[in-house]
C-alpha cells in the first residue's frame, strides 16, 4: 500500500511539474523591442506636432535582443521656419482625465524638439496641446491618427503569419519591431503598420 501511494505520489508530481512549464512557456513574453499603440498628430503655419506612446527598449539598439523594455510617451514639435529654431519651449497637454505639462529639448540633429510626456497615465485621451516660446503660445487639436485602423498586436500577428515559415526555418535571434508610419516626406500621406523582425541593422525581415 506504501509502495502504491509513492507512486501515485511521484505521478501527480510529474504531472504537476508538467503543466507548470506549460505555464511558463505559455506565459514567456514576446520578443518585442518597440510596439508603438498610440500616435497624434497636428499642424499649423509654424509647427508640426506629433504625440506618441507605447512601450520600447529604453535605448532601442537592432541587435536581435530585447533589454529593459518600459512604457514611453514622447511629444515631438517640428519648427516650419528658420527663425523658430533656436527658441525654447514648453507645452500643456489637456485629455480626457487630466493635464500635464513639461519641457521640450532639441534632438541631436537640431531638426525637431522632444520631450517625454510626464505623467502620461493621468491624461486619459489627449486633446488638446498649447506651446509656449517667448512671449508666444500656441493651440493644437489633436487628430488620432491610429482610429479606425487595427493595433499593432494585430497587425504583428498578421506579419508573424505571413512569413511564419520563414522566421521557423530561420535559427537567429530576433527581436520584434513594431511601427505606426508614413512618408515622413508627404505628411499627408496614408499611415500604415510596418513590422520588421531584427537580428542585425542588415538582417531583417519586415
Amino acid at each position: 500500500m506504501k509502495k502504491v501511494f509513492l507512486i501515485a505520489l511521484l505521478c501527480l508530481s510529474i504531472c504537476l511539474g508538467s503543466v507548470g512549464c506549460a505555464l511558463t512557456q505559455e506565459e514567456e513574453p514576446d520578443p518585442i523591442s518597440y510596439m508603438q499603440e498610440t500616435l497624434y498628430t497636428a499642424e499649423n503655419a509654424n509647427f508640426r506636432v506629433s504625440l506618441t506612446s507605447g512601450r520600447s527598449e529604453s535605448l532601442f539598439v537592432a541587435d536581435g535582443k530585447v533589454t529593459d523594455v518600459k512604457d514611453y510617451a514622447t511629444l515631438t514639435i517640428v519648427p516650419l521656419h528658420v527663425d523658430l529654431y533656436n527658441d525654447a519651449y514648453c507645452y500643456t497637454l489637456v485629455g480626457s482625465t487630466g493635464t500635464t505639462q513639461g519641457t521640450l529639448d532639441k534632438d541631436n540633429f537640431g531638426a525637431s524638439f522632444e520631450g517625454a510626456v510626464t505623467e502620461w497615465d493621468k491624461v486619459g485621451t489627449p486633446k488638446t496641446l498649447t506651446i509656449t516660446y517667448g512671449d508666444h503660445s500656441e493651440e493644437f487639436t489633436l487628430q488620432d491618427r491610429m482610429e479606425g485602423y487595427i493595433t499593432g498586436k494585430e497587425a504583428e500577428r498578421i506579419a508573424h503569419d505571413t512569413i511564419q515559415a520563414k522566421l521557423d526555418a530561420d535559427d537567429h535571434e530576433r527581436e520584434t519591431y513594431v511601427r505606426f508610419i508614413n512618408d515622413s516626406s508627404t505628411p499627408s500621406s496614408p499611415y500604415y503598420w510596418y513590422v520588421a523582425y531584427i537580428h542585425a541593422p542588415t538582417d531583417y525581415y519586415s
